[in-house]
């Protein structure tokens, strides 16, 4: 929890007979997924009685659901007849966290195969406090083979501190190599 000045209190009065006496606090509500906060009640200065525990512990409960991940669709167009272009896909949290979110992320072959069409990726995304975006990114291999779209896919998985909404990034290479032509000479 994060530490501010204390709140003084005028004293308590405990009359003959008085046993115990309620100590109000008000806490402030928020929506930010947040570890759970304590704060302290301090005794001190006793008259006509010692004080046998001078502290009391209150600790603030966090209700907040945590926030949702999602992954974008990519598309490279066109992939290129040589080297390299690259596939980046965003992962955003629905809203900023007080806690680290972490999640999981890896490449999985569709009609595109990796090594070939793409290169694999995979590895953990972490977001700190405060932060909804990061990015992971796919490198794709040009050629100048006749094929159809081809696509694959970056998966999410294992998150904490947050819920996955969407778990599959599709990416999508378009194809820009001209359609085979047969071309049949006269004899």
């Amino acid at each position: 929890a994060h530490q501010e000045a204390p709140l003084g209190l005028e004293g308590l009065t405990f009359n003959p007979g008085d046993t115990s006496k309620p100590v109000p606090v008000t806490t402030q509500t928020d929506t930010i997924a947040e570890a759970d906060e304590t704060f302290a009640v301090n005794l001190s200065h006793a008259t006509n009685a010692t004080i046998a525990d001078a502290q009391g512990v209150g600790t603030i409960v966090d209700d907040d659901a945590p926030p949702t991940l999602t992954i974008n669709d990519v598309t490279v167009d066109p992939e290129g007849n040589t080297g390299t272009k690259s596939a980046v896909f965003t992962v955003g949290l629905s809203e900023a966290s007080g806690k680290t979110v972490t999640v999981d992320y890896a490449t999985a072959n569709g009609t595109a195969v990796a090594p070939g069409d793409y290169v694999a990726n995979s590895g953990t995304l972490t977001f700190a406090p405060g932060v909804t975006t990061q990015t992971v990114t796919v490198v794709v291999n040009g050629d100048v083979t006749n094929e159809a779209n081809e696509t694959f896919f970056v998966n999410l998985t294992t998150p904490t501190n947050a819920t996955i909404l969407d778990s599959q990034g599709v990416g999508t290479i378009t194809n820009d190599d001209g359609v085979t032509t047969i071309a049949i000479n006269d004899v």
